[in-house]
């Protein structure tokens, strides 16, 4: 619809990922997942529901504020009892600003109330340009009015019931493996914008350690992690995520930090499950990914919520896109068009 922020760069799925949320019937979760665009491609809600019974939502959006992280939570509580919420954390590791694009995904999406207005206020806060009335979508975005069409009218009469639960299932597989040159330019690119490097941000700390306090009053269990990720050749060992994981578990609170690779020995063959050159996960990577965290989730949930009948129909929805996503990347649906 116009009303949305207007780039080429981010997709307007995951607002409406969001509206899907608003759906699910109350205390029907027993997990809820947040964070950035790692976690939007990483965990796949409705494969661990099929394979544990555990009820989850994915409510990561592309590049994350904590600050947005804090206050989704906070709108999920106001409907859901969830037992555990599990968050990636890389944006913790960031020293660039955030986008106001990135805010707005969410701050759109969100139902109007106190968590929509103290979000607008935090991004007032460091944005001149940005102030309380932004609150209202027709506001921020009258200057569109001209170029409404009848399907900018028919989104509001859309049925937004998400069956994959917020997960991005993509489909497409662009191998992380560089050549030698792609290496020294990524390399020297990510150095320039001083992002993905091993030094936490303090800001950024003090709000995982909010969300952290905010589980703890809902007896929650919070589990932060890092989605596998490789953007450049040092990190195939996964020498910079230990040096990640470790600096975690000395900043945060608790003794429940996931670590893909120690806890969970995660196998990501970064020729096969990645969607953009290692940075995100394919849905392939996400199969292992959610596999791998699913033991995790299933010594900590202790009773599961009980299951609707649009958990079952969203099922049979999931099991068919899957099911194509697989033929495709393993090359078997090709064999099956050609025989």
């Amino acid at each position: 619809p116009k009303f949305f922020y207007p780039n080429t760069f981010i997709p307007e799925s995951p607002t409406q990922s969001i509206d899907g949320f608003y759906m699910e019937e109350n205390n029907s979760l027993d997990v809820i997942f947040l964070g950035p665009s790692h976690m939007v491609y990483g965990i796949s809600p409705m494969r661990l529901y099929r394979d544990t019974g555990i009820t989850s939502y994915n409510l990561g959006t592309s590049t994350q504020p904590v600050e947005c992280s804090y206050y989704l939570l906070k709108e999920a509580l106001k409907t859901q009892s969830p037992q555990v919420v599990v968050m990636d954390v890389n944006n913790i590791f960031y020293d660039t600003e955030v986008d106001d694009a990135f805010w707005k995904i969410v701050i759109n999406s969100m139902h109007m109330g106190q968590n929509k207005i103290n979000l607008v206020l935090e991004l007032a806060e460091d944005n001149s340009n940005y102030d309380i009335l932004n609150v209202l979508n027709t506001i921020t975005y009258h200057d569109r009015s001209e170029e409404l069409s009848m399907q900018d009218f028919e989104y509001f009469f859309m049925y937004k019931k998400c069956y994959s639960k917020g997960v991005f299932m993509n489909p497409v597989c662009r191998s992380g493996v560089y050549t030698e040159e792609d290496i020294e330019n990524d390399v020297n690119t990510l150095a320039e914008k001083n992002i993905y490097k091993c030094q936490i941000n303090e800001d950024k700390l003090i709000w995982i350690n909010m969300i952290s306090d905010l589980c703890q009053e809902n007896n929650i269990i919070f589990i932060p992690t890092l989605i596998p990720s490789c953007n450049s050749l040092r990190w195939y060992e996964g020498s910079v995520y230990k040096q990640k994981y470790e600096l975690l578990r000395e900043s945060l609170p608790n003794d429940n930090v996931f670590d893909f690779y120690s806890d969970g020995n995660i196998s990501i063959d970064w020729t096969k499950d990645t969607s953009d050159y290692g940075a995100h996960l394919n849905y392939l990577g996400a199969i292992k990914a959610t596999d791998c965290i699913a033991g995790k989730l299933t010594n900590l949930v202790k009773h599961h919520s009980e299951s609707k009948n649009i958990w079952k129909d969203d099922e049979l929805i999931y099991n068919e896109i899957e099911k194509t996503i697989i033929l495709k990347n393993t090359g078997t649906i090709l064999i099956i068009l050609n025989y």
